[in-house]
């Protein structure tokens, strides 16, 4: 990258149970993609792993502990923050397991609800199209019961 160019790193987690996605409906009032369905996830501060950040993510978006899995997808784009200025992004998104069996408990500032989704259900939340790409492939390579990622044709 040239001199002064910044970018953010954000991360994401597919979150399953058995078939099912974990997807957070984002609050009408936040500033990037309002009142869309989201994966659990976000920035990393300097310093910290991939692996934390995504852990501390999740924890704070859902209440939930997580085993963080293998990285699946990855993408840049441009970030539009609420001044309304665009920052390169760099996202990876990683498969994940839940090592609890309770609800998710959404952060009521960033989330208004919470859903566990099977691939065709994923379809009709109408995804923003920047997610689209992520939730085919997490869909694809979703761990199993096990933990371990298992390729699978799409559905």
């Amino acid at each position: 990258m040239g001199d002064g160019v910044r970018f953010e790193v954000c991360v994401g987690a597919a979150l399953f149970r058995g078939r099912r996605l974990l997807l957070l409906r984002r609050a009408p009032t936040v500033s990037y993609a309002p009142d869309t369905w989201d994966i659990p996830g976000g920035h990393v501060s300097v310093g910290e792993r991939l692996d934390e950040a995504l852990r501390r993510e999740v924890r704070e978006e859902t209440g939930l502990d997580v085993k963080v899995g293998p990285p699946f997808y990855s993408q840049i784009y441009a970030y539009r923050k609420s001044s309304g200025r665009s920052v390169p992004t760099v996202e990876i998104d990683f498969l994940c397991t839940s090592v609890s069996t309770r609800a998710p408990r959404p952060d009521p500032v960033e989330h208004v609800a919470f859903t566990w989704a099977g691939a065709r259900a994923v379809e009709r939340l109408r995804p923003p199209p920047l997610l689209r790409p992520v939730l085919k492939a997490a869909f694809r390579l979703r761990p199993d019961d096990a933990g371990k990622a298992t390729r699978r044709s799409a559905t």
